[in-house]
């Protein structure tokens, strides 16, 4: 009996099917989450807890109120198709993402073997999807917990500093796992920037349902929600990302050690959030920070030997063999 070439593709390489497999599923996932009852959850979720913007004597409403308001969401219309932007944009985002990785992948070179790169890839993604959860319920720990048996309020959610850390320690134990010394993240620095953009358009054209508006205020770039003029924290994110490739793409022309452009990305990116997050009316919960912030903080500390290597502090200045040291030349050679 033949067997097909899709079979035995398979068999030489599970990883690879593994990941694309996991990359398919939660994409399906999120399209049933955005358009379905897991939405609705976020709501109520969010309902439980004041927002501190609304908290005021004024309120939200009050504030801007010159500010045009747009109708949020902002649906696109594709034909006959009526089409939710967080959908479309979170899609585009995973589809551009990961095409610029196979483009850059391809340019550069790989030092990492096809199957090792695959099985890092699924770690990645499996890391993601936990990471991403784990951290949304610590978002409002009382209210997870009083939503234990409630499955639609338990998938409702997802964070992108929570996906980036599973990934993070899902790979690095997965490198551990099968003898891989070698730094695998720069391939994905410059990938992970575009994606976030794209994603953060949605967010935005999605409104206050989306849950990653500012707090009120009455700066004059304010947009009005419906609800009056707020911080539009998604468009800072998308400028502040754009900013962030741009110094990986100048980083990555110019002599580095390996690993040091996916370093760039989450110190950055971390730090970003830190601040921000600030602005974003999410329950505090310790010293008046959020949990996001306090993860935000955890993996600054994990970064900060690299950090001071980079403000150059002589004492744990990292010494980098010529293997390691990573230029654009050796880079294609690869």
């Amino acid at each position: 009996m033949k067997q097909s070439r899709t079979s035995t593709s398979r068999a030489t390489n599970p990883a690879k099917y593994f990941a694309i497999s996991v990359a398919a599923g939660f994409a399906h996932r999120m399209r049933k989450t955005i358009s379905g009852i897991p939405a609705v959850s976020n709501l109520a979720k969010k309902a439980e807890k004041p927002d501190p913007s609304t908290c005021s004597e004024a309120g939200p409403a009050s504030v801007g109120r010159g500010v045009p308001s747009m109708s949020f969401p902002v649906y696109l219309h594709l034909g006959f198709l009526r089409i939710h932007p967080h959908w479309f944009f979170e899609a585009l985002a995973y589809i551009v993402s990961f095409r610029i990785y196979l483009l850059l992948r391809r340019r550069r070179g790989d030092a990492v073997l096809d199957v090792d790169r695959w099985w890092v890839i699924a770690a990645g993604a499996v890391g993601a999807v936990v990471g991403s959860k784990l951290l949304y319920w610590l978002e409002d720990p009382e209210a997870t917990i009083r939503h234990l048996s409630d499955p639609a309020f338990l998938l409702g959610g997802k964070s992108i500093v929570g996906a980036l850390i599973g990934a993070l320690f899902a790979v690095e134990a997965t490198k551990k796992y099968l003898g891989i010394s070698r730094r695998t993240g720069d391939l994905f620095a410059l990938p992970l920037c575009v994606g976030i953009a794209i994603g953060r358009i949605g967010c935005f054209l999605t409104g206050l349902e989306d849950h990653t508006t500012g707090v009120a205020t009455s700066l004059p770039w304010g947009v009005n929600f419906g609800d009056g003029a707020r911080h539009p924290t998604q468009l800072y994110e998308i400028a502040f990302v754009l900013l962030l490739a741009a110094l990986i793409v100048v980083a990555s022309r110019r002599p580095h050690p390996e690993g040091d452009l996916f370093k760039i990305f989450m110190v950055g990116y971390f730090a970003f959030r830190l601040c921000v997050d600030s602005l974003k009316p999410d329950v505090r919960v310790m010293a008046g920070l959020t949990s996001i912030q306090w993860a935000c903080i955890l993996m600054l500390l994990y970064y900060a030997p690299d950090v001071l290597r980079w403000v150059g502090v002589k004492h744990i200045r990292h010494r980098e063999s010529a293997a390691e040291l990573e230029t654009p030349e050796t880079a294609r050679a690869k």
